[in-house]
């Protein structure tokens, strides 16, 4: 309840295949990053979809309604640069407060400007915070 994005919810539309994606990838010129969101009931196709459009050389961000961060498999982690996690729920409210429930990781490399190599996930949740 409150989701900004309830019809997300409901089963429509065309199922999103690497041409399908390609497609929508030329008719928009100078995307940067694709966001995947949902894709928790099949995460190995999810994944390649993410694999496609880093060979692409674009980012890839994964909306997540799991409310784990999905450490166990690195197989499915290392084709995102960012992941946020966490069902959104009303009573703790959004991201950008204190009292989320949901959490937002960035791959190391696209904080350390120093590291391009730092592969592991840290908790950038406090950033989208707003001062008090």
């Amino acid at each position: 309840e409150g989701c900004h994005s309830a019809y997300l919810q409901e089963d429509f539309g065309d199922e999103l295949t690497e041409e399908v994606l390609e497609s929508l990838l030329e008719k928009n010129d100078g995307i940067t990053c694709v966001c995947f969101m949902g894709g928790d009931n099949d995460i190995p196709a999810l994944t390649l979809l993410a694999e496609f459009v880093q060979k692409k050389g674009l980012k890839t961000a994964w909306y997540s309604g799991l409310s784990f961060f999905p450490y166990i498999d690195r197989h499915c982690t290392q084709f995102f640069d960012f992941i946020k996690v966490g069902p959104y729920n009303e009573k703790y409210g959004p991201l950008t407060s204190k009292t989320t429930n949901q959490k937002f990781y960035a791959r190391g490399k696209h904080l350390h400007k120093m590291d391009a190599n730092d592969n592991m996930f840290y908790d950038i949740t406090s950033k989208f915070w707003e001062d008090d």
